[in-house]
């Protein structure tokens, strides 16, 4: 089912996406993606999982890779074929799981 682009699903050039890119997020082919390093490999895995359950509830869901303690969330989209205010919206969404 596709979205108007009314709901912030049109792609933004890489100026805009880097004007308004959360703290700790880069823009690299594409998409916007953050690293993060935890202790334990479960802190890792409960992070990913939180992740995943927030992206439920915004119907946005990112690419995310477990790599031991390392964890890396990306966000595009996918039928705009780029970054959009959607994708911002949920990484700025992600890092508000660490600061709650």
């Amino acid at each position: 089912m596709s979205r108007p682009p009314s709901l912030g699903r049109t792609r933004l050039a890489d100026a805009e996406v880097l004007a308004e890119l959360p703290p700790g997020w880069s823009l690299d082919g594409g998409r916007i993606w953050r690293e993060w390093t935890f202790e334990q490999y479960l802190d890792g895995v409960n992070f990913a999982l939180a992740v995943a359950r927030q992206a439920e509830t915004m119907d946005h869901h990112p690419d995310l890779h477990i790599f031991y303690r390392l964890v890396r969330v990306a966000f595009w989209t996918h039928d705009m074929g780029g970054v959009t205010r959607v994708d911002l919206r949920a990484a700025r969404a992600v890092n508000a799981l660490l600061t709650a």
